[in-house]
């Protein structure tokens, strides 16, 4: 299981993997749900991500961390399949993340 600790390295992967999974999804086996979780989802999770390649305050993490939960959660709720790679307590479409500065065992993050 993933740690629920996050950086911003691991943020950023999560949301940029939830976008790969919603568009693989889509191409596969495309659902009313995954056809409406691409057109409003998907464009703030391009646009999470893109944030998240410049450095953040922790506030500004822990906003875009809980942003990402609120609005993954209707399509998880109804398309299970779409977060079955999150790690998530049995029936919650809430991923747990604690947003730190830096991961402890990544040290610290590469200059920019």
């Amino acid at each position: 299981m993933r740690s629920p600790i996050v950086d911003q390295a691991a943020l950023r992967w999560r949301i940029r993997r939830d976008l790969t999974g919603l568009t693989l999804e889509n191409a596969l086996a495309g659902t009313g749900t995954t056809r409406e979780a691409e057109r409003h989802l998907a464009p703030w999770l391009k646009q999470a991500a893109a944030a998240l390649d410049t450095p953040m305050s922790i506030e500004g993490l822990e906003d875009i961390a809980a942003q990402w939960r609120g609005r993954r959660a209707p399509y998880l709720l109804a398309n299970p399949r779409l977060g079955r790679r999150a790690h998530r307590p049995a029936g919650s479409p809430y991923t747990p993340v604690l947003v730190v500065e830096t991961h402890p065992r990544r040290g610290t993050p590469p200059a920019r």
